[in-house]
């Protein structure tokens, strides 16, 4: 395979300072723009190399291209220890990762070699968030199956298309004031989540850790109701009684199939799921069942177990792609998106701060604590 030929910066050596040549390499540029590092000619003697995409299953390529790197600069690509090895990337001291997840590099391989891990925790806060409440009201108003229906001539034929809109034994959608959201996760992410379905009017409630049982009120933001105070349920009560339920936790090896089948029979029919976390959280298999059977009233993901999704590695996918319908013939309730709730201007302009704060950082032996992984 041929590779690709990296666009490259490059300041002259300094010999007043005696520095010497620090190796950047940038695997994924093509997910937002990758800082300029001449700004600190002078400082440091940098040599960038800036590839817009790299293939992730290429593992010679990619140790190609990080054999003589110092610094990584990533998002997605995984980092395992194949790559991680000494003999393969000798030289490589820090990895910045481009987004808040960090599940996809070996993070006790790099504890074990020294490798200092960064990444970006805050840069997507708002925009995920906004993104979630995209997705809960185009779940809730079956505004894609409707789309769907509308522009196959669906109205005139059956006459109405709000019957898409209902549930379970005929159940109406929900109004804001009467929904009681959960939220799983309360992260940056989870408590954007948690200030705009306030604002909106809707009954907020938070999930306690799945092995807690316990019930406890925090001083956070105000809930509907007007006090000052956040509700925190066990996760077991968040099922129970919420009619929306978003996810916003890590993908670790204890939230991996957090919500499957029994999980979803603990909830309400007329419960909308949105996950904006990371695939494999909630069980795809399982999901599709729920809906299939009608056992919520829908669901909303942005994130796959695989990805990218198709209709060879989701089952989620290749429902939709082949028209499934729940048991009383409508229209999956599933609404679906490519991993993108992190992608607006704001997020971009933040991950390009963080990447230069993380490496400048680093280079000058103070990298920001709040971005450090490893």
């Amino acid at each position: 395979m041929a590779m690709e030929t990296p666009s490259t910066t490059s300041n002259p050596s300094n010999p007043s300072t005696g520095a010497s040549r620090i190796k950047i390499v940038a695997l994924e540029a093509r997910f937002g723009p990758i800082p300029d590092f001449d700004t600190f000619k002078g400082e440091f003697d940098i040599d960038t190399a800036i590839y817009d995409q790299t293939v992730r299953d290429d593992l010679e390529v990619l140790n190609e291209r990080l054999r003589d790197a110092e610094i990584a600069i990533i998002c997605t690509m995984p980092m395992t220890a194949a790559t991680l090895a000494p003999e393969v990337t000798p030289n490589l001291r820090a990895i910045s990762i481009s987004a808040a997840g960090t599940d996809h590099v070996d993070l006790e391989y790099c504890r074990k070699r020294g490798i200092r891990v960064l990444n970006s925790p805050r840069a997507n806060t708002e925009t995920v968030a906004e993104h979630a409440i995209a997705l809960f009201f185009a779940a809730r108003r079956a505004i894609v199956q409707t789309h769907i229906q509308t522009v196959h001539d669906q109205w005139p034929k059956k006459k109405t298309l709000v019957t898409s809109l209902r549930g379970k034994n005929d159940a109406l959608p929900l109004g804001l004031k009467e929904e009681t959201v959960g939220i799983v996760g309360y992260g940056g992410v989870g408590k954007h989540i948690a200030k705009l379905c306030t604002g909106l009017g809707m009954t907020v409630l938070i999930a306690d850790r799945k092995s807690s049982t316990t019930t406890e009120t925090q001083g956070t933001a105000p809930t509907s109701n007007g006090s000052n105070a956040m509700t925190r349920c066990s996760f077991t009560q968040i099922l129970q009684s919420c009619t929306v339920i978003f996810v916003a936790i890590p993908r670790l090896p204890s939230t991996m199939n957090m919500i499957s089948a029994s999980e979803f029979a603990m909830m309400s029919s007329r419960a909308v799921l949105v996950n904006v976390s990371r695939g494999g959280i909630v069980n795809e298999s399982d999901l599709l069942v729920a809906l299939r059977e009608r056992q919520i009233a829908g669901a909303a993901t942005d994130v796959f177990l695989v990805e990218p999704a198709w209709t060879e590695n989701s089952v989620l996918v290749k429902a939709l792609a082949e028209e499934e319908t729940t048991v009383d013939g409508e229209k999956l309730p599933l609404v679906v998106t490519p991993h993108a709730a992190w992608y607006s201007e704001v997020t971009m302009g933040n991950l390009t701060k963080d990447a230069e704060r993380n490496v400048v950082g680093w280079l000058r032996g103070n990298p920001p604590p709040e971005n450090v992984v490893v």
